[in-house]
């Protein structure tokens, strides 16, 4: 059995909004009969959940911010739960899915418990900073943006600061420079 983790190599592979909307759903997803399992995002608005004991796949929520190296560890982490559920769960003719015993419902809850004690302290998550909100709280302890700083100034900027939050682990989610560019307009007195 084989764990597929994204390889599309973004820091945040679990990171997706439609329509600037909230970030999607992020899940582990376990496909019983194909034994297999993934992570991935939600892609539609369609809300999917597990029956309780009766089932063809599983599916236990995480955050969406879990970091491209921390979900390759997970996948080794979690292959003994899932490869327990897949090895025990017994195929019911008369309900047409697997039913789960005592020990496939210990071994999801494990799964479902790593999931939910992942966090930013122990660098399995990464910070996610809105971009207008990095400007304030990060940029600007170190650069005065004023109404009059240079559009030159404010790219370059931009570029350093983006290298400086992935150096760290943080994840800007959205344009530094137009949240620069933002601030700069909001500091400008009407003329």
């Amino acid at each position: 059995m084989k764990v597929i983790v994204p390889s599309n190599g973004d820091a945040l592979p679990l990171w997706h909004r439609i329509a600037g909307t909230a970030p999607q759903p992020a899940f582990l997803e376990l496909d019983i009969n194909a034994c297999s399992a993934k992570f991935d995002w939600q892609k539609d608005s369609v809300v999917r959940s597990s029956p309780d004991k009766f089932c063809e796949t599983l599916r236990w929520d995480m955050p969406e911010n879990v970091t491209a190296s921390r979900l390759a560890e997970l996948a080794d982490e979690l292959l003994p739960f899932l490869e327990t559920i897949v090895t025990r769960a017994q195929y019911s003719v008369e309900q047409k899915k697997h039913l789960l015993d005592e020990e496939c419902e210990e071994a999801s809850d494990r799964i479902a418990s790593v999931l939910a004690d992942l966090n930013v302290a122990e660098g399995d998550l990464a910070a996610i900073w809105p971009a207008d909100e990095y400007v304030r709280e990060v940029v600007s302890t170190d650069i005065e943006i004023t109404g009059d700083t240079a559009d030159e100034f404010l790219e370059e900027m931009a570029t350093e600061y983006c290298c400086i939050a992935e150096r760290d682990g943080d994840y800007i989610d959205g344009s530094l420079r137009d949240a620069a560019f933002a601030m700069r307009a909001s500091q400008r007195r009407p003329q």
